[in-house]
């Protein structure tokens, strides 16, 4: 009871805010679903209501008392509108929407959100969501800023800014002086895409290697994992609420609630159309400091 209390208060914060009016209360529906009061003296704009809560949304104005009924299995929140035609700091990540309706962004410049952990979810619902976050990036940097790297099975072939490289690899570059002295403006930053439970024990010491290395390495995990406690390395941290829809995000002792961004596979395909279509060829030149390594020059465009 204290979780769908908790969500309906997220939503009503949401709805407060984009609507401008105050809500009073509520009714939950036998289907899931919720019927707003809202104090209002004016309709609300469907349309800003649709995209933040989907088509199933409707609205009706007696007197002063606004009613707004949202259909519990329309709740999404589709990537493309949470980040459209907006200009994010170099390598933010969207996980969402807040309580305010706003996007809820991932710095990974800050010190305790360099890594980012998704656990507790499902292997599925936790991939869903890895995907969504991997996408946003690759949708708000340039490739000269960022560079992906799955590590497994990821059907991601397609993408731009994608790089192969193994843990060894990466672990191995990222103890390099010669990259390590490059001014972070100068270089992509390595982004690491896993998920934990596929790894052999030798992959999961690279991973804690990694975890365990400062900014200058300039790389960053981004990892599902079926149980957080498994990983007290990372210190910001992904976990399901107490609705679908909803997960708590923990940055060292700081706790948020946020409806997590989705993407559906047609909405992919076409966000990675657009973005090869616009596509230049990269080519990055590994400075003569660092040691000739064959496999690194080849990947770096070497």
């Amino acid at each position: 009871m204290a979780h769908r209390k908790m969500a309906l208060e997220f939503r009503a914060n949401q709805l407060e805010h984009m609507t401008g009016c105050r809500v009073t209360g509520g009714v939950v529906t036998a289907q899931g679903g919720v019927c707003f009061r809202l104090a209002a003296g004016a309709a609300p704009d469907l349309g800003q209501l649709r995209q933040l809560f989907g088509r199933g949304v409707r609205a009706q104005l007696a007197g002063r008392e606004l009613s707004v009924e949202i259909d519990r299995q329309v709740h999404r929140a589709p990537l493309g509108q949470v980040i459209a035609g907006r200009e994010l700091p170099r390598l933010t990540a969207v996980l969402g929407i807040n309580d305010a309706g706003k996007p809820a962004l991932f710095d990974l410049t800050r010190p305790a959100s360099r890594h980012l952990l998704i656990a507790g979810a499902g292997e599925a619902v936790g991939a869903t969501l890895l995907e969504t976050v991997a996408l946003s990036l690759v949708m708000l940097n340039r490739q000269r800023d960022m560079q992906l790297l799955p590590i497994g099975n990821f059907p991601w072939k397609s993408w731009p800014h994608r790089l192969d490289l193994s843990l060894r690899q990466v672990a191995d570059l990222a103890g390099q002086i010669g990259w390590r002295t490059i001014p972070a403006a100068n270089r992509p930053a390595l982004m690491v895409v896993v998920n934990l439970e596929t790894l052999t024990a030798t992959e999961h010491g690279y991973i804690r290697l990694l975890l365990q290395t400062d900014a200058a390495a300039g790389v960053h995990i981004l990892a599902t994992a079926a149980n957080a406690a498994d990983w007290p390395q990372f210190q910001a941290g992904l976990r399901p609420g107490g609705e679908p829809e909803m997960w708590q995000l923990t940055v060292s002792r700081d706790q948020a609630e946020l409806q997590a961004a989705t993407a559906t596979a047609a909405e992919i395909e076409t966000a990675i159309i657009h973005l090869r279509a616009g596509r230049k060829s990269r080519v990055w030149m590994l400075p003569e400091t660092l040691p000739a390594r064959r496999g690194l020059r080849r990947l770096l465009g070497g």
